[in-house]
């Protein structure tokens, strides 16, 4: 799941009605250890593995992109 800090729109429910859709014709394909995402304005089946091998990725709460996020987000900055 998406973890987003603004209330869900229209555009949220219709990408999450694609990426269901998606996930079924998966499932009914017979298709396992797989997940769906949007790459490139298309839907597509990836393997967990190309996902989990990556490891996490790490965000630096110093940065310039993390202080943008939290601006664009309208979040406080908790940060020590």
């Amino acid at each position: 799941y998406m973890i987003r800090s603004v209330p869900a729109n229209a555009f949220d429910s219709k990408y999450c009605a694609s990426l269901a859709q998606a996930a079924v014709h998966g499932a009914m394909a017979g298709f396992t250890g797989i997940t769906v995402g949007k790459v490139d304005d298309r839907y597509v089946m990836l393997p967990i593995h190309a996902i989990t091998d990556q490891g996490p990725r790490k965000v630096d709460l110093k940065s310039r992109v993390f202080e943008r996020l939290l601006a664009a987000t309208k979040q406080p900055n908790f940060a020590p």
